[in-house]
């Protein structure tokens, strides 16, 4: 007779004083605080006590209704402990027994303090902040609902950081939204963008006027100093002629009175650079062709506006999708059959796209392959660009540790052929696939662990 391994119905609880579960299989007691005998309230069938008890009419066996309704699928009428012909009837007595008895949740090991009748269980765990549940943006992650809120805010990997964080915008939340975000902010992204660009202009500016104005003032000191150097010297020719001889005064104050006016006008030269140069420093502090110069550079600033949104948005081709996490994804898809998809990222001229992988397979790979295929998408660039797509080929690298593993590349022999029309401009915001269901053997991946590092290395070229 084979074995048979019910799913368990009953309840898996701790009793109040108890320090783990109670069950028929981890517990050598047959009675706990109450004196109450855990075989009388122990289903036979799953170990555990007894959810909407019925009793065998002749051999007095008690199951939960679920377990020997499933027994009985497959075994009608029989009893699973004796295999004697039985009839079941509902245990109201004991049920109303059982649902009296205090226990503790079930999440008491996380730290709920929560102690009530069995009847009150279920209500209690529809509201139990340390009940675990998924994700609300399915992350993966399985999270108490207490810590819900600092999840979705710090910890879960499906909030993201807009690309332009460093020139001062703030948003952040999940890929679409920041995709949504980034599509609708484009002008408010290059508005800081041009900020950031014309501070660091004016701050150069700031920086060369000032060292303008430091060569201008030891200019403007050496001429001082000259100045001061010539006075002297003509004061001491002056009293060298006093010194000369009486007979010679009047000719020497003649001559004096010549060199003086000649002096005179070397003076009033000098004096006359000396403003000159103080007007330069004055136009310079001054200059009226400084706001003209930011004018000047917000103009070359915007005409460059979309060329600088290209570069700084998303990726380019030939893009590498980074598959962390790699055997877990891997594993799980064989159960699930899940789908991953990479960042989007923009081809050499201007379509936008990303990477669909089916880690499991499908189609004709189903089982047996990695499915990769590239998706376009609506981008911002639509209005400028060719359609249907002009595509020349495409290849995919598969790459364990950066080192190339295997390789496809595909060129198109013909004008587009069924892609034609599947590659014309969207009129929604997703389009069709361009890839193969058999990519890469999972013979490649059998041995990777998730401290390897997983990667695909995608590439288009165009007409």
């Amino acid at each position: 007779m084979a074995a048979y391994n019910p799913i368990q119905f009953g309840y898996d609880v701790t009793f109040v004083g108890e320090d783990k579960k109670t069950s028929a299989l981890n517990s050598g007691q047959k009675e706990f605080a109450g004196g109450i005998n855990k075989d009388d309230i122990t289903c036979a069938i799953c170990h555990l006590i007894l959810r909407d008890p019925v009793q065998a009419v002749d051999c007095g066996h008690r199951f939960c209704t679920k377990c020997i309704g499933q027994f009985h699928q497959t075994n009608p009428e029989k009893c699973p402990m004796d295999w004697q012909t039985i009839q079941v009837f509902p245990d109201i007595g004991k049920k109303r027994e059982i649902l009296n008895l205090q226990i503790r949740c079930q999440n008491h090991e996380e730290g709920c303090v929560w102690q009530n009748e069995i009847r009150e269980l279920e209500n209690h765990l529809k509201n139990c902040e340390y009940q675990k549940v998924p994700c609300e943006l399915k992350c993966g992650e399985n999270v108490l609902q207490k810590n819900m809120p600092k999840h979705l805010d710090v910890e879960c990997r499906m909030i993201l950081r807009c690309a332009f964080k460093d020139y001062g915008c703030t948003f952040k939340g999940t890929k679409i939204s920041l995709d949504k975000h980034i599509a609708q902010s484009k002008y408010q992204h290059l508005s800081l963008e041009m900020k950031h660009e014309i501070g660091k202009v004016k701050n150069d500016f700031d920086e060369k006027f000032q060292n303008a104005k430091v060569q201008s003032d030891q200019k403007l000191q050496e001429m001082e100093n000259k100045f001061d150097r010539k006075l002297k010297e003509k004061n001491q020719e002056i009293q060298n002629v006093k010194a000369q001889s009486g007979q010679k005064l009047q000719k020497i104050e003649k001559d004096f009175d010549a060199k003086l006016i000649e002096k005179d006008q070397e003076i009033k030269d000098l004096k006359e650079e000396l403003g000159k140069i103080k007007s330069d420093l004055d136009a310079i502090k001054m200059n009226d062709k400084t706001e003209e110069h930011f004018k000047t550079l917000n103009g070359i600033l915007a005409n460059k506006n979309e060329l600088t949104f290209r570069i700084l948005t998303v990726p380019r081709c030939p893009y590498t999708f980074l598959i962390e996490n790699f055997k877990t994804k891997f594993d799980k898809a064989k159960n699930t059959n899940d789908l991953i998809y990479s960042l989007n990222f923009f081809t050499v001229n201007g379509y936008k796209g990303n990477l669909k992988v089916c880690l499991n397979g499908n189609s004709t790979g189903k089982n047996t392959h990695i499915s990769v295929y590239f998706k376009n998408l609506k981008g911002p660039y639509d209005d400028l660009l060719k359609w249907p797509i002009p595509w020349k080929s495409y290849s995919l690298i598969l790459l364990i540790n950066d080192k190339e593993v295997d390789k496809f590349s595909y060129k198109r022999t013909d004008d587009g052929g069924k892609w034609k029309d599947h590659f014309g401009r969207l009129t929604g915001v997703v389009g069709e696939n361009l890839g193969l269901s058999k990519g890469f053997s999972h013979e490649l991946v059998k041995d990777v662990t998730d401290i390897d590092k997983v990667a695909i290395k995608y590439n288009m070229t165009f007409y």
